[in-house]
């Protein structure tokens, strides 16, 4: 609602903080939500991001819809790359476009970006994540940090991320690096120094 918008940007205005989980078939017909990831400097592509054939390691197993993302150096990440924790699954998940901020005293960083890439957009009717002539390829953003000042020098930062599955699903949580880079993404956001605790 209106209201709730408005609660959001009080609340980034007063330096808070966001984390911001997206599934791929999330429904994208919510202006406010569009509106607060403009915000940040982002936005959402529609449909499923799925890794090209020949980009073996950016996908897990068989599954190109099951991606291998690659941790960027970015300050919020860095800990876990001198750490080599950066060993994460993302399955069937949705890409965001890093907007020109220009001039907004807005700093937006991919966090884990693509291998070689296409966007399925499931809105054409086909029931497949094969790759069709009208989808768009390249390198994809699937979390972005944000950092965003204001006129009084108040700063709030986002975690904007394409799969929720990442902090909650069980199998993955017991299998890659979620849980430390759920823990060092918190730390980040709430100005925390990282702690080791070789999970």
């Amino acid at each position: 609602s209106d209201r709730e918008m408005e609660m959001l940007v009080d609340f980034s205005r007063q330096g808070g903080d966001f984390l911001i989980a997206a599934n791929y078939d999330d429904a994208l017909d919510m202006p406010n939500y569009n509106a607060l990831l403009r915000s940040f400097g982002v936005e959402a592509y529609p449909g499923i991001v799925v890794a090209m054939p020949e980009d073996a390691e950016g996908y897990y197993a068989d599954m190109p819809d099951f991606l291998r993302p690659y941790l960027q150096d970015v300050p919020a990440a860095r800990p876990l790359l001198e750490r080599a924790r950066d060993r994460l699954i993302m399955p069937r998940t949705r890409a965001f476009r890093i907007l020109d901020m220009e001039g907004s005293h807005t700093r937006v960083e991919p966090v884990l970006e693509t291998g070689r890439a296409y966007i399925r957009n499931l809105t054409d009717g086909l029931d497949t994540t094969d790759q069709q002539p009208t989808d768009e390829t390249g390198y994809f953003s699937v979390a972005v940090w944000t950092d965003k000042m204001y006129e009084d020098g108040t700063l709030s930062h986002a975690l904007i991320i394409g799969n929720a599955d990442l902090f909650h699903n069980e199998w993955l949580l017991n299998n890659t690096d979620s849980p430390v880079f759920f823990l060092q993404m918190m730390q980040s956001l709430q100005g925390m120094e990282p702690v080791d605790l070789d999970i």
